[in-house]
């Protein structure tokens, strides 16, 4: 009996699925190539507004530079010239910061050239007359990429993230937020290095909606750059829960630990892991879930606090309190919310009775604990 064939890798049914393959690879490498050249334009546009907020158009030359692809030779407000190149240079001064900003958006644009072909991005048009010359609308706001990444996320992730970041210090969740709304509507760049993020406020706040400025105008460096490191955080999934320092997360993401409270992952019913998971990387599908749903800067009051553990107990409002106090109190508090010592209480009243059981022991458990009472303490100022 002759030997069985090995089954060839050849086959039609073989071919196809490694055609299939390929073509889903190649999508997903001209996906990410669409949404780069998307962030990179956005980024440049925002930076050329700020410089000259009346502008709608520029025009970018493709062929003169062997350092860059694209160089911006001129700046309009519809027919009239903001600034041209030609008049920088014949410039006895030495370069100003506006010929600066308009040399790092040409290196901006250069970078999105290492994607798309000019043709073919939003926005721009072959200028007549003059080969390799283009007019970006800059008007024209290109395509956002598909934002509906968020429908995968697990039910209860998105309620953990606003209640996570309601708990940050005011200024740092304010900047948190507006970072984020900016990844969506995509007005800058996401700021993977760290070293990116000490140039925030001349970076990013000045690209803030003008009706929001004076709120942002109070953040300082630092708000920005821990916002910022806390919603990177949550990318990287480097979080831990608040009360007893249970994390995920790589090991070298110490400046990005994002504490999550105990009692909002149980009631939306969530796990840590889940939400260490639930982002791989994707800073932006981290920002779709912190920004705000309706796009309106947070007020310039705290949205949210952590919340007051020493009114759970019933304790005074100072941090005097001592810890046999601390014991004896939160005694007294759980006989008086025993459900199953009131055999009167009605199913509502012991369900109640066993929510407030639960805020109770999470307050002792911190208040009972030095190190997370002296950590809440430095964190909490709500008095």
């Amino acid at each position: 009996m002759p030997p069985t064939t090995p089954r060839s890798w050849t086959t039609s049914e073989h071919l196809s699925e490694l055609e299939r393959r390929a073509t889903a690879a190649q999508e997903a490498v001209e996906q990410a190539a669409v949404e780069r050249a998307h962030w990179i334009l956005q980024h440049a546009y925002a930076a050329l507004r700020e410089q000259f907020p009346a502008a709608t158009s520029a025009v970018v030359d493709t062929g003169l530079r062997r350092t860059l692809s694209a160089w911006i030779v001129s700046v309009n407000a519809g027919a009239d010239p903001l600034w041209t190149a030609a008049e920088a240079a014949s410039a006895t001064d030495a370069p100003n910061a506006t010929d600066e900003a308009v040399e790092d958006v040409s290196w901006q644009i250069d970078n999105a050239l290492q994607y798309h072909p000019p043709k073919t991005l939003p926005g721009w048009s072959p200028k007549s007359a003059e080969p390799g010359h283009y007019v970006l609308d800059l008007t024209a706001v290109p395509t956002v990429p598909a934002q509906d990444q968020q429908d995968s996320l697990p039910t209860g992730i998105s309620r953990v993230v606003q209640e996570t970041v309601d708990s940050w210090p005011w200024q740092v969740a304010l900047a948190a937020r507006e970072y984020c709304r900016g990844l969506v509507e995509a007005r800058y760049l996401p700021l993977d290095e760290s070293a990116e993020r000490e140039a925030v406020p001349a970076a990013l706040a000045p690209t803030v909606a003008p009706a929001y400025r004076a709120e942002y105008a109070t953040l300082t460096a630092s708000h920005w750059t821990e916002g910022i490191a806390y919603v990177h955080g949550l990318a990287m999934g480097a979080i831990e829960v608040w009360e007893t320092g249970e994390g995920y997360g790589p090991a070298d993401s110490l400046d990005h630990i994002v504490p999550i409270f105990q009692s909002s992952l149980a009631r939306n019913g969530v796990r840590l892991r889940e939400v260490s998971e639930a982002f791989g990387g994707d800073v932006r599908l981290v920002a779709l879930a912190v920004a705000d749903p309706f796009g309106a800067a947070p007020a310039a009051e705290p949205a949210g606090r952590l919340p007051n553990l020493y009114e759970r107990l019933g304790l005074p409002q100072n941090r005097a309190v001592k810890p046999p106090e601390v014991d004896a109190v939160y005694r007294a508090r759980v006989r008086s919310l025993r459900p199953d010592l009131d055999p009167t209480a009605s199913a509502r009243q012991h369900a109640a009775a066993r929510d407030d059981f639960a805020q109770v022991a999470e307050a002792y458990k911190v208040l009972s604990d030095p190190v997370a009472r002296a950590r809440y303490d430095r964190e909490n100022t709500p008095f």
